[in-house]
């Protein structure tokens, strides 16, 4: 692990419930991996304020920064943009711009490596972590007797600042990741997970931003963590009835479920979720039972 790595800031907590509705005995085990999203993108903090650093110093020998020169090339964008004029004075400054970026023992290419291995490592200790929850691990493929199903919500996520989407690049990380140790990994459309209770699934109120109520079973959740439980509910529906679970569907006016594709009077089937969230819900299931684990990002 390269020395800018091991800033995740990783705290896994388990609760266990057992279902009010359904009078069953099976308890549910759901594993809530909190991940500091700052800490994760550390390494690409470090590096932009190394290259900012860097591009305002003045070597002696020049007059000049690499900031001010690249601040001064003429926009190839909007009112008055010309790509002749940008064309011009790049070659003017093209020789000072190469060695900025490929001179000096290609420094630069350097610290870009060096952060790229940093952001790896911090997105394999979170992996570890997951797959450590359904009894798995990044150095070892999925057991043939652990029937384990992972389920990732396809809610899109706003970014930090001018850095790509922790919850999408991470994602895509994972699923890649997963899917070459031989476990399913499936899709998920997260509507209403986060707005329904998955015991009485009547709408909850929103106490905090983590935090919600349902005021029917007199009880708190954990936002990711009902989110995960709902998650799981699909998944098993699917897999049992080859339905999404009817408290998670939209409901028209005149009472049809457009989602169902069991039903007669219903058409159609559920799009990806296009709702904004501020965390990454993940769950997982076996397929043979009612879900043992979930887990929330």
């Amino acid at each position: 692990m390269s020395k800018d790595a091991a800033w995740t800031s990783i705290s896994e907590s388990t609760t266990v419930s057992t279902p009010r509705t359904t009078g069953k005995c099976d308890k549910t085990i759901h594993h809530n991996l909190a991940v500091n999203q700052k800490a994760v993108l550390q390494p690409q903090f470090r590096y932009r304020r190394w290259l900012e650093d860097e591009k305002k110093a003045i070597p002696e020998d020049q007059s000049d920064s690499i900031a001010n020169i690249e601040s001064r090339l003429p926009a190839l964008r909007g009112p008055g943009s010309s790509v002749i004029n940008y064309m011009k004075e790049l070659e003017r400054v093209e020789d000072r711009l190469l060695d900025f970026y490929n001179g000096n023992n290609n420094r630069f290419k350097k610290h870009t490596l060096v952060m790229k291995n940093a952001k790896h490592a911090e997105y394999q200790a979170i992996a570890s972590r997951l797959l450590g929850i359904v009894g798995g691990s990044i150095g070892r493929p999925r057991d043939v007797s652990n029937p384990v199903l992972i389920g990732v919500g396809l809610g899109k996520f706003q970014r930090i600042g001018r850095l790509s989407s922790l919850h999408s690049t991470f994602l895509s990380f994972f699923i890649e990741l997963a899917r070459s140790l031989n476990y399913i990994v499936v899709g998920i459309n997260e509507y209403y997970s986060s707005k329904k209770c998955p015991d009485c699934q009547e709408f909850v109120a929103q106490v905090t931003l983590r935090q919600v109520y349902c005021t029917h079973c007199k009880r708190y959740y954990h936002r990711d963590v009902m989110a995960a439980e709902n998650m799981c509910n699909i998944v098993q529906g699917y897999l049992v009835k080859q339905e999404r679970p009817r408290y998670l569907q939209p409901i028209t006016q005149d009472g049809r479920y457009p989602w169902d594709t069991t039903s007669t009077t219903g058409v159609g089937t559920s799009t990806v979720s296009t709702s904004t969230s501020a965390s990454t819900s993940a769950s997982a299931a076996t397929p043979s039972q009612v879900p043992k684990r979930t887990s929330s990002i």
